[in-house]
């Protein structure tokens, strides 16, 4: 028998939260079950929202401001206007899904697209907690590392925790011939993803090597400042900010090394996307990155400019043979993070949930 899973999120921009979303409910099993998504927030016209509505209701309520009494109880009648079986709550989704679900005694899938410590707010985090001891909640981890300090943090074992690899479409991210050797980062502008580290080191690169280029795309809080610095360090012919587009495979495409420079993270969607396009790491060692830059790339520690510049250059020299080798370990390591795989992990989850 069909059951109705309810997605329930904050906003459907371009993120990795967002991207799981869109990577899940393609490749659901619509005989097992139906997808409903909810964004509480307004709808911007992305990709993945338009990609979204092709394969599932997706209805937008449009809050934009504080959320307060009234709000909650409006997205919670909608719910239950929905009355799904199963509920599964991402990013901000948590304010409303948690709630609902503990007060129907309906099952929920909550997942942790970074460590514990900050992917809730102070207020999710103590319904999660309340959660996870009286009602059927599943806490899910990106990363085998996040999935151990969830368990830790939360002090919960495997009946409460699982861990799912974000999945990655295999077909959309490849790499075209191109002009200039290029690194790329795509991520949210903010102080947490620390682009103006990959900025600083560029500097030091190019220096001596004329024929690169930097590639940013994303949007966010420090985007001007970042815009500022480039300009300030001499760079800004060679580094091209994007903004936020709906297209960053397009980007992919024209690059050749991608760069992770966050202090914290459980496992970036963009790297596993780089991987796929046969694109070799260079990453902070934070997180789950361990478990997926190993013979296709190289870790450093976190804010360690000088490492990170001669990495860059480390690439920049390498020989044809070996940098075909670690572009192959990418794509071979990222095929374990497949968008189908993700999919049949989560659906294992809520069959669990169900009783079935």
């Amino acid at each position: 028998m069909q059951k109705t899973l309810l997605i329930i999120i904050d906003n459907l921009k371009i993120g990795g939260g967002q991207s799981v979303v869109l990577e899940l409910v393609k490749n659901m099993d619509v005989s097992r079950y139906k997808v409903v998504t909810l964004c509480y927030g307004v709808k911007h016209n992305t990709s993945i929202e338009n990609e979204l509505e092709k394969l599932c209701s997706v209805e937008y309520l449009n809050i934009s401001k504080k959320i307060g009494f009234s709000e909650m109880r409006y997205v919670l009648k909608r719910i239950s206007d929905i009355d799904p079986d199963i509920v599964h709550a991402h990013l901000g989704g948590v304010t409303f899904g948690l709630p609902w679900a503990i007060i129907h005694h309906k099952p929920i899938v909550v997942t942790a697209h970074t460590i514990p410590e900050k992917a809730f707010s102070r207020m999710n985090e103590k319904q999660l907690r309340i959660g996870l001891k009286l009602g059927k909640v599943m806490l899910v981890a990106v990363s085998e590392n996040n999935y151990v300090r969830c368990k830790e943090y939360f002090n919960i074992n495997d009946q409460k925790c699982r861990f799912v690899n974000n999945g990655v479409d295999s077909n959309k991210y490849y790499i075209l011939p191109h002009d200039k050797f290029g690194f790329i980062n795509v991520a949210t502008h903010n102080d947490n993803k620390n682009q103006q580290m990959i900025i600083r080191a560029f500097v030091d690169v190019s220096k001596k090597h004329n024929n690169i280029k930097l590639i940013l795309v994303g949007d966010g809080p420090t985007h001007n400042a970042l815009i500022k610095l480039a300009n300030e360090l001499g760079v800004n012919d060679k580094v091209e900010f994007t903004g936020l587009v709906s297209n960053p495979e397009k980007y992919y495409q024209n690059a050749d090394v991608y760069i992770q420079s966050s202090h914290r993270e459980a496992m970036p969607m963009s790297v596993l996307q780089a991987m796929m396009a046969h694109m070799p790491i260079i990453s902070t060692n934070v997180g789950g990155l361990d478990d997926v830059v190993k013979e296709n790339g190289y870790l450093i520690d976190d804010n360690d400019i000088t490492d990170l510049s001669k990495k860059m250059e480390t690439f920049i020299l390498m020989d044809t043979e070996q940098l075909s080798y670690m572009k192959g370990k990418s794509r071979e390591i990222a095929m374990k993070y497949s968008s189908e795989s993700m999919a049949l992990s989560y659906m294992n989850i809520f069959d669990k949930l169900l009783g079935d």
